[in-house]
């Protein structure tokens, strides 16, 4: 029993010290992974920070590098195992060694990051330091220096562009009175930007080779304008500042002493003295020098970087100035333009490449029924549009025509639709505008309103054809149309004389208003029966004469016992209306020339009007008189004598 226990707990204890083996086995092994991955962990954090182009270094609490990476031994051409574990000293720059120990000591005391810029050797550094926990439990230093020279020098100019774009608004945006104050107030800010002690400002007048002193501006005196009284130099007498001209270059001197025999009053106004430092700048625009610069005593020298940023200032200044100016001008143009278009009376319409409206001008607004505001921005067919009800002459749209065309043009009495749908008669003149690279930029449309005189010409037109008071055709018309009409296919062809009968007793009896109703009356009969495309002419006085093409004999009796119930059916102030008619046809060619037909007819109308004479002229007085005879006495009695 006994050896039984002991067996037992022989094996117990194995199992036990096994599972502990294993265990403290197991531990080791997890430690050596994590030495190895820590292992890796710092190679690839020592390949990543000696990958940078940065200079980076760590130091312990007494200053001694614990760690430089590549950039930093290449920088000071040092081994990192030379340098481990000593000072900065130890790499030759006392000086660079004093200001990195500043450094570090301030962010030790400081106990949290400095960044600093640093020039060395023609290049600018920014040193990043911070405090780093060493394993000891001190803190440490480290660094991160970068090469920034490249950003500050952006960053340098970009300062520049924003000053330089300050003063140009301020060019803009101030109250100068002239171009003279522009230039001085530009000087003053050259020598506040470039630090010198004073300068001056010349304008050039290349045909004529003379300077003009404009104005000259010291640090401690303020500006001097020279208005009024500016000093002028010939080219040949301006020294430094004619060699400039002439060279078109800058010229930098930082050592006057060799022009110390040169007068001062040669390229500096009068009361300034002799500088020991100058700079001469050239202004050009254009292949042209336009101005001078003179600036004196700047305390560090003069430089390219000056002659650089002082080039680009004046450039846009003065092609600021240029701008400025030509809005000016052309505001002032632009106001003689809009009081010249307010004060004429023809109306103009500015419209667009499109033919969209930009402008018009009062007389349009009050002609067209547009304001400015209403028509603008619409198309120009909108506010007005040619009148084509009539299709005969098929009238084109001149506006349309110039703007596909592109070429100017005159159009006389075009009939327009305006608003409220008013038709006026426009005379026009519509001109393209040009614009930029050929291009055309709008069209202008000048036009008057001739719409009475062409009212007044078609009524000329009218009774040139026309008689006055029938408005039928005239004897003049009717001629010509026999004429033209006396073809085959408008054969057969009738001519239908008419004479009004009673027309002098009328007039005698009832005067001639009553004799003009026979006349009017009897020419609402003929319209009424006829047709649209026969001639109907008054011959002369109680004469008509009707041409129907396409109508044989037979058809034209028709007409004429239709013209003759009609007018008998008609009552006037004297009578009801009575008429004689003869009629005669040319069926072909055979029947004679056509005023052969034409005084047949005529003769027949004679003939019927003999035949019918006696009767009818009873008629007519008993009509007469009877319509007489609620008249007075001696209205009765001057009927029956006549």
């Amino acid at each position: 029993m006994p050896e039984s226990f002991t067996l037992v707990a022989c094996i117990v204890i194995s199992a036990l010290l096994l599972t502990l083996i294993l265990v403290l086995a197991f531990r080791h092994l997890r430690a050596c992974q994590k030495l190895r991955r820590q292992g890796h962990y710092d190679a690839l954090l020592h390949l990543f920070i000696n990958a940078s182009r940065d200079i980076i270094y760590l130091k312990d609490e007494n200053l001694c590098y614990l760690f430089v990476n590549t950039a930093f031994e290449k920088a000071f051409n040092v081994k990192e195992e030379k340098i481990i574990g000593k000072d900065g000293f130890m790499l030759g720059d006392r000086t660079l060694a004093e200001r990195w120990r500043d450094r570090d000591l301030q962010t030790l005391q400081a106990d949290e990051e400095l960044v600093t810029d640093i020039d060395r050797a023609g290049a600018i550094y920014e040193v990043t330091n911070f405090p780093v926990p060493l394993s000891s439990g001190k803190t440490g230093v480290g660094a991160i220096i970068r090469n920034v020279t490249l950003l500050r020098q952006a960053e340098v100019r970009q300062r520049s562009d924003m000053l330089h774009n300050e003063i140009l608004l301020k060019l803009f945006s101030l109250p100068f009175n002239n171009i003279n104050d522009q230039l001085d107030f530009v000087l003053q800010q050259i020598i506040a930007i470039i630090g010198c002690r004073y300068g001056c400002i010349y304008r050039y007048n290349q045909k004529e080779g003379i300077l003009t002193h404009v104005s000259c501006a010291e640090h401690s005196r303020g500006t001097v304008l020279f208005e009024g009284q500016q000093k002028k130099y010939r080219l040949n007498q301006a020294g430094l500042l004619a060699s400039a001209i002439s060279q078109a270059t800058p010229i930098i001197i930082n050592d006057m002493a060799q022009y110390a025999s040169i007068s001062a009053s040669r390229y500096l106004p009068q009361g300034f003295p002799m500088p020991s430092r100058l700079l001469v700048i050239p202004v050009i625009i254009d292949n042209q020098v336009l101005a001078v610069l003179a600036l004196g005593d700047k305390s560090t020298g003069f430089n390219a970087d000056d002659v650089h940023e002082i080039t680009l200032l004046t450039g846009g200044v003065w092609q600021a100035i240029k701008r400025k100016t030509a809005e000016t001008q052309l505001t002032i143009e632009r106001n003689r333009y809009r009081q010249t278009l307010t004060a004429i009376e023809d109306g103009v319409i500015l419209i667009d490449s499109v033919g969209k409206v930009q402008e018009l001008n009062p007389a349009a607004e009050k002609l067209i029924g547009w304001s400015h505001e209403e028509a603008r921005g619409r198309h120009y067919s909108e506010i007005f549009y040619v009148d084509d009800e009539d299709k005969i002459k098929n009238i084109d749209d001149p506006v349309d025509q110039v703007i596909r065309t592109g070429q100017a043009r005159n159009f006389d009495s075009v009939p327009f639709i305006l608003r409220n749908n008013s038709k006026r008669f426009l005379e026009s003149s519509i001109a393209p505008i040009p614009g930029d690279a050929g291009r055309l930029s709008g069209f202008v449309i000048v036009f008057r309103d001739v719409t009475r005189r062409q009212i007044r010409q078609q009524h000329i037109e009218f009774l040139s054809f026309h008689d006055s008071l029938t408005e039928l055709y005239n004897r003049r018309f009717f001629e010509e149309e026999l004429e033209r009409l006396d073809t085959k296919r408008n054969w057969p062809i009738a001519i239908i004389m008419c004479d009004i009968n009673g027309l002098k007793l009328t007039n005698d009896v009832f005067g001639h208003a009553a004799g003009d109703e026979l006349l009017k009356g009897f020419a609402a009969v003929l319209n009424k029966v006829c047709r649209s495309d026969d001639i109907l002419a008054r011959w002369g006085g109680d004469e008509f004469v009707l041409l129907l093409p396409n109508t044989t004999c037979a058809e034209a009796e028709t007409i004429i016992s239709r013209i003759k119930n009609a007018y008998a059916n008609r009552q006037f102030t004297a009578m009801r209306g009575s008429a004689s008619l003869g009629a005669a046809c040319k069926m072909t060619d055979e029947d004679g020339d056509i005023k052969q037909v034409l005084a047949l007819a005529e003769e027949r109308m004679y003939l019927n009007k003999a035949v019918e004479g006696d009767s009818v002229q009873q008629d007519i007085v008993g009509t007469i008189v009877n319509r007489l005879h609620g008249a007075g006495i001696r209205e009765r009695e001057h009927a029956e004598t006549v």
